[in-house]
């Protein structure tokens, strides 16, 4: 089981969301397919001195909306991508 510590927040990145016969994808497929995109909206956004995400509220929309396969809130997602918000 892999969980990591992102100031202070564990998230386990092993956890199962998606399991169908042809695949399954955990909490760390997601997070790797969601990192270049959050990379670019943080790095535009302060880029032009602004918040990449206006509140937590915006991140877990963006979130939901971007997870392939999985359009439900999960927050073990959020707390890796939050985390990464907070220390900025």
């Amino acid at each position: 089981m892999a969980i990591i510590k992102i100031n202070g927040r564990e998230v386990n990145t092993d956890k199962v969301l998606v399991k169908t016969t042809r695949k399954v994808k955990t909490v760390g497929d997601f997070i790797k397919e969601l990192q270049p995109n959050f990379e670019r909206i943080v790095m535009h956004a302060m880029g032009k001195g602004e918040k990449p995400f206006q509140d937590p509220e915006h991140l877990k929309r963006w979130l939901v909306n971007n997870q392939e396969g999985y359009p439900h809130f999960n927050a073990d997602i959020f707390k890796f991508f939050f985390a990464i918000l907070c220390s900025l």
